[in-house]
């Protein structure tokens, strides 16, 4: 750069050898010229200076909660054009050894935001000509069962299958996360599934059956472990020296952050898993190896400019309709703008790596902490690097009443809204309850969020991320439907659901004891032991543990968020019952014993 210091001597005219008439107003014209490119050359890096250290500083007092010696906390990365512009480490990696996170050292179990990694490692098998989208998953999986519809590699990776979640498959057998889990097992209760929960292509499912079996298929094809695949094809080629899949579930990793979730009085539990999931979830990595990865969908050293375009492919439907979620990534707009991403969540981990591809601009937050939320962070820091692109959106302040009511409609008779609301097609129950003069929409016990008025059959809610309406429509029967729509995400991907309005439902005493039993899924190999106590019914676990189910509508109760529904036949004896269970539906269980119980 050209300095003051460069140019002074001839400003003078100090050698004598150029007329003041003839040269020295166009030679002091240029020199005053330079001085003021310079000066604000340096203005402006002063400028950017400031700037950028006005941003980290807002950065930090995003994460200013886990800033601290003795917490979980988190790793953030922003990476422009290629390069990462800020990063730091909040909180510890270990509370029993006090180690610090380190964004270029510290790995993170990232839970689903894994699935763009095998979606690439799948579609790199097909550049290479071993395997086409279009292929019957039966052509290298053929113990899946035959469910009468072909289930093509590309239902795999949009998740339009129909195959239910094993996730969620194995905590209704009550295993949980600490309970060792095998390859073998976890197929095994794949393929004992006798149903679909739709045909597939009909519709989207989220089901991390999909990308376990997808990556069974990697190995099965290229004669590799999806780590060694993923590792020889991906991980060493791009620099990313500290992500791995890991071989077995207790093979020890240098520099791996614990998974922690809070108690309720105070104070951390360990929140591990023990469970093999390579492929779904399963790979640890850190926000540095995150920005190498990143960085690769712009230079496409690893399959070329081809591999980020496929994996950004949307998904579609047999009737037409474009969905969301591409091959392991979701695409969707962010506040005007195209945003791509894909967040994790599974045991104390969470993971966001949120991308804005026109701008050239990303966003790496991963945390070892449950009550972490990555992605509401990650928008957050785009918030304040993208603030000059970004769209104004209106969000209801939870906690400015008075605010909120301002410009919204005041709609008389409120009690009107109040009812129970089914979602068929994912089990669920919400309800909308009148609390001290306030509407409510409640998801369960502990999870409620107000509403506010904003026309004659619109609420909205307050304090969501993104503006989040409640639309009414006419019904059958005269009921009531009601849509649920979160702006800027799409229907498929959870952004719009509709839910029809049921009658509440009040069981008696001696309803409630016809539905107590033991009752048994051939489906999980599991045996489920209701008790009637009173007023109430409640589920018995192995574990001695009970979990207490809430009428929802007639026949129906609710357990957390699972929904039973109980069959009863010509005389009204119950049969058995149908779990509906969001990402495992009509899960059969029929009255009677384990048959292995003597």
């Amino acid at each position: 750069m050209t300095t003051i210091t460069d140019v002074a001597p001839f400003a003078g005219n100090r050698f004598g050898k150029v007329s003041r008439a003839s040269s020295s107003r166009p030679i002091h014209n240029a020199v005053v010229a330079i001085i003021f490119a310079t000066a604000t050359t340096i203005t402006q890096s002063a400028n950017a200076e400031i700037q950028a250290r006005s941003q980290s500083a807002l950065v930090d007092s995003i994460f200013a909660q886990y800033d601290k010696p003795d917490v979980p906390g988190c790793a953030v990365a922003v990476i422009r054009d290629g390069k990462i512009v800020y990063e730091r480490g909040y909180g510890l990696a270990s509370l029993e050894h006090r180690v610090p996170i380190q964004p270029g050292r510290t790995a993170f179990n990232i839970a689903s935001a894994t699935k763009q990694f095998t979606a690439a490692s799948v579609l790199l098998l097909v550049r290479d000509g071993k395997l086409t989208l279009d292929d019957d998953v039966h052509k290298f999986i053929p113990e899946l069962p035959d469910y009468g519809h072909t289930i093509a590699v590309r239902n795999l990776l949009h998740h339009t299958s129909g195959l239910r979640d094993y996730y969620t498959l194995l905590g209704l057998a009550f295993v949980s996360s600490v309970d060792f889990t095998t390859d073998a097992q976890t197929m095994a209760t794949i393929t004992r599934q006798k149903a679909l929960d739709f045909e597939p292509g009909s519709a989207w499912g989220y089901s991390s059956s999909n990308y376990f079996l997808l990556g069974q298929i990697v190995q099965r094809v290229s004669g590799q472990p999806l780590r060694d695949f993923a590792r020889d094809r991906i991980f060493t080629p791009l620099g990313m020296h500290n992500t791995q899949f890991l071989a077995r579930y207790d093979q020890v990793v240098a520099d791996v952050a614990t998974g922690y979730q809070p108690l309720p009085e105070s104070g951390y539990v360990v929140d591990m898993s023990n469970w093999m999931t390579a492929g779904p979830s399963g790979l640890r990595t850190t926000v540095e190896d995150l920005a190498r990865w990143d960085s690769n969908f712009y230079t496409g050293n690893v399959g070329g400019a081809w591999l980020p375009e496929q994996l950004q492919v949307r998904g579609q439907l047999t009737d037409g309709t474009v969905i969301d979620y591409g091959r392991g990534l979701i695409s969707e707009d962010y506040r005007g703008l195209e945003s791509v991403s894909h967040d994790g969540s599974f045991a104390g981990y969470r993971a966001q790596l949120l991308r804005f591809p026109k701008e050239k601009f990303s966003v790496a937050v991963l945390c070892n902490t449950g009550q972490s939320s990555p992605s509401q962070f990650a928008e957050k820091v785009a918030d304040i690097y993208l603030a000059d692109k970004l769209k104004t959106t209106h969000v209801i302040p939870a906690a400015n009443a008075k605010a909120d009511v301002g410009h919204h409609t005041a709609i008389s008779n409120q009690n009107r809204f109040v009812g129970t609301y089914w979602n068929r097609r994912q089990g669920s129950v919400r309800r909308i309850e009148m609390r001290d003069g306030k509407l409510f929409y409640v998801r369960s016990a502990d999870s409620a969020t107000e509403l506010v008025p904003a026309g004659e059959r619109r609420l909205l809610m307050k304090g969501t991320p993104r503006e989040t309406e409640l639309r009414f429509s006419a019904g059958p029967s005269g009921k009531r439907t009601l849509r649920v729509k979160i702006a800027g995400v799409g229907v498929m991907q959870g952004g719009a659901s509709d839910l029809l309005e049921v009658s509440p439902y009040e069981a008696t005493a001696d309803q409630l004891k016809s539905n107590a039993g033991r009752f048994y899924s051939t489906e999980l190999l599991t045996e489920w032991q209701l008790v009637a106590l009173d007023d109430h019914l409640v589920l018995r676990d192995p574990r001695g543990q009970e979990t207490a189910l809430v009428p929802a509508f007639k026949d129906a109760f609710l357990l957390d968020d699972y929904l039973l529904r109980f069959n009863r036949d010509a005389t009204g004896e119950v049969t058995g019952f149908f779990v509906d269970a969001g990402r495992a539906m009509n899960i059969r269980f029929e009255r009677g014993r384990d048959p292995s119980d003597k």
